[in-house]
C-alpha cells in the first residue's frame, strides 16, 4: 500500500508540474492581449487629439486647398533659409555682452519708476513697448523688477494677452509716488501716445467697465504722459524726478506739451522733433527671439505650422477700418500664386476699439480660393512667433512691418505714402531691397502689390541693418537710463 500510495503521489505531483507547465503560456498571452488592447486605445486617442484644430485656431477648406499634413511638430521651427537665421544669430552676437549689467560698476538705483503708457489694452506693439523696457531696466540697467511699476489709465490684468499683470492706474501710482521716500521717475511708452488726449484713451478701453474706470481716473488732459511734477507731493523739496520720452513718434497734442516739454530726455522715432532714435520694438528679436523661435511655446501656431507645406503660409494682419474684403482676397489668392502649396494666416494685432476683427478675417476667408487660417489667439507673443515663422507677411499695422524686418521677413505693408510706416522704412530699414508702402485702393494697386511681393520674396536678408538699428536704440536707452540711475539725486 505504502508503495501504490507513493507510487500515486510522484504521479500526481508529474501532473501537476505538467499542468503549470501547461498553464504559463495561456497567462503570458492574456497579458499580450490585454497589453495590445490598451496600446491601440491610446494609439486611436492620439491619432483623435492630432485631427482635432485647437479651439483658438480655425481653417477653411475649399476645392482648391492643399491637403492636410498630419505630421505633428515636436521641435522648433528653423527658418528655410539656415544661412540668413545663422547670420542673424552671429550679427547680433556682438549686443550680448551689454544686456547684463555689472552692479560692480554702476550705481544703484534710488527711486522707484512708472512705465506709463497704452499697455492696459490689447494692441500688441504698446504691450511690446512695457516688455522691453522692463528687460533692459533689469538686465542692462540694474533695476529690481520690483521697483518698476507699470502704469495705465486703469488697474488691470493684460497677462491673458502676454502683458502685465498688474498695470496700475495712474491714480493709484500717483498715491504710492507721494507716499514713498523719493519721487518716482516716469518713463512714457507708446507708439502714438503723443497725439492722444485722455478722451481717446478712454475710447480705447475694451469694455464699458474699463471706460467708467478710466474717467473716474482722471488726473490730466493728456492719457498717457503724466507731467512728472504730478507724482510729486507739494510738501517734498529734494531733488525733483526724471521724465523720459521713449522714441514716440506722430504729432504732438496741445495737452501733452507740458509732459513733453519739462521732459529730461525726448526721442522720437520720426526725428520730426526731439532726438532721433528707433522704435524701442527693434530689440524684440535681441531679447526675446529665442522664446518666439521655439514652437513648442506656442500650441496653435505648432498646429498650423504642422498643417500647412512645411510650414509655407503667408502671415496676413489687416486693420478693420475701411477694408474692402473682396479686393483685399483677390490680392491674397494673387499673392499665394507666386509659391507653391502656400497657405494664408489671418492674426489680429490687437482688438482694442478700432484695431483688428476676426469678424473681418472670417469674411475675407469665406471669399478666398487658397487654404487659410484664422489664428485666435489675442496674445503679444503669438503674434509676433506667427511674424517670425511666416514666408511672407502683408500687412496694414507698422509694429506687424517692424516684426517682419528685425526678423527678416519678406513683407509688403499697405500704408499711404509720407505716413509713419513710409517714415521708418525711409529712416530705418535701410535696404534698398525694401518694398516701400504699396496703396491698397489706388487705380494700379493691384499691379504695385503683385510687384512689390515678387520684389521681396526675391530679396536676400541683410542682417547688417537690423543691426544697426538695434544698437541705435541701445544707445538711447542707455542715455536716459543713465539719467535715472544717476545717484547724485538723493
Amino acid at each position: 500500500a505504502t508503495r501504490e500510495d507513493d507510487f500515486f503521489k510522484q504521479k500526481h505531483m508529474v501532473h501537476s508540474n505538467c499542468t503549470i507547465r501547461a498553464r504559463v503560456p495561456l497567462w503570458m498571452f492574456a497579458l499580450l492581449i490585454i497589453f495590445f488592447i490598451y496600446s491601440m486605445r491610446l494609439v486611436v486617442m492620439i491619432l483623435l487629439w492630432n485631427e482635432d484644430s485647437p479651439d483658438y485656431v480655425t481653417s477653411k477648406t475649399n476645392a482648391n486647398s492643399f491637403a492636410i499634413s498630419t505630421t505633428s511638430v515636436s521641435t522648433p521651427l528653423v527658418d528655410s533659409n539656415s544661412t540668413s537665421s545663422t547670420d542673424a544669430t552671429t550679427s547680433m552676437a556682438h549686443h550680448k555682452q551689454h544686456e547684463k549689467f555689472d552692479s560692480a560698476t554702476s550705481n544703484s538705483t534710488r527711486r522707484k519708476v512708472v512705465l506709463l503708457g497704452p499697455h492696459d489694452r490689447y494692441n500688441f506693439g504698446d504691450l511690446i513697448f512695457e516688455k522691453v523696457a522692463i528687460k533692459l531696466l533689469s538686465d542692462r540697467a540694474g533695476y529690481d523688477v520690483n521697483d518698476i511699476v507699470s502704469a495705465g489709465l486703469v488697474s488691470v490684468d493684460m497677462s491673458r494677452y502676454g502683458g502685465n499683470p498688474r498695470v496700475l492706474s495712474l491714480k493709484e501710482v500717483q498715491e504710492m509716488s507721494f507716499a514713498a521716500p523719493l519721487p518716482f521717475d516716469i518713463v512714457y511708452l507708446g507708439g502714438e501716445a503723443l497725439a492722444c488726449n485722455y478722451e481717446c484713451g478712454v475710447r480705447a478701453m475694451q469694455t464699458q467697465g474699463l471706460k467708467d474706470q478710466a474717467m473716474a481716473n482722471k488726473l490730466h488732459s493728456c492719457a498717457y504722459l503724466l507731467p512728472k511734477r504730478l507724482l510729486v507731493p507739494d510738501h517734498f523739496k529734494g531733488p525733483s524726478n526724471i521724465a523720459v520720452v521713449n522714441s514716440m513718434g506722430g504729432g504732438l497734442l496741445r495737452p501733452c506739451k507740458e509732459a513733453v516739454h519739462t521732459a529730461d530726455y525726448y526721442a522720437t522715432r520720426d526725428g520730426l522733433h526731439g532726438t532721433l532714435a528707433p522704435d524701442s520694438a527693434v530689440v524684440v528679436n535681441l531679447l526675446f527671439g529665442d522664446h518666439v523661435r521655439n514652437l513648442r511655446n506656442f500650441p496653435s501656431i505648432q498646429h498650423i505650422y504642422a498643417n500647412t507645406t512645411n510650414g509655407n503660409y503667408i502671415a496676413v494682419q489687416h486693420k478693420q477700418k475701411a477694408i474692402d474684403v473682396d479686393l483685399v482676397a483677390r490680392r491674397l489668392d494673387a499673392a499665394a500664386a507666386s509659391f507653391p502649396n502656400c497657405s494664408i494666416v489671418f492674426f489680429a494685432a490687437g482688438t482694442a476699439p478700432n484695431h483688428d476683427s476676426l469678424e473681418v478675417y472670417e469674411q475675407i476667408s469665406n471669399r478666398l480660393r487658397t487654404r487659410s487660417f484664422i489664428l485666435r489667439e489675442e496674445n503679444m507673443w503669438y503674434v509676433i512667433a506667427v511674424i517670425s515663422h511666416a514666408r511672407l507677411v502683408v500687412c496694414t499695422s507698422l509694429h506687424v512691418r517692424i516684426m517682419a524686418f528685425i526678423f527678416q521677413k519678406p513683407r509688403i505693408t499697405w500704408c499711404p505714402t509720407n505716413g509713419k510706416h513710409d517714415i521708418f522704412i525711409r529712416t530705418w530699414e535701410g535696404d534698398p531691397q525694401s518694398v516701400p508702402c504699396v496703396p491698397e485702393l489706388s487705380a494700379d494697386s493691384e499691379r504695385l502689390f503683385l510687384d512689390g511681393v515678387n520684389q521681396t520674396l526675391q530679396a536676400s536678408a541683410n542682417w547688417t541693418f537690423v543691426d544697426g538699428v538695434v544698437q541705435a536704440y541701445l544707445e538711447s536707452f542707455d542715455t536716459w537710463s543713465g539719467m535715472l540711475r544717476n545717484d547724485t539725486r538723493i
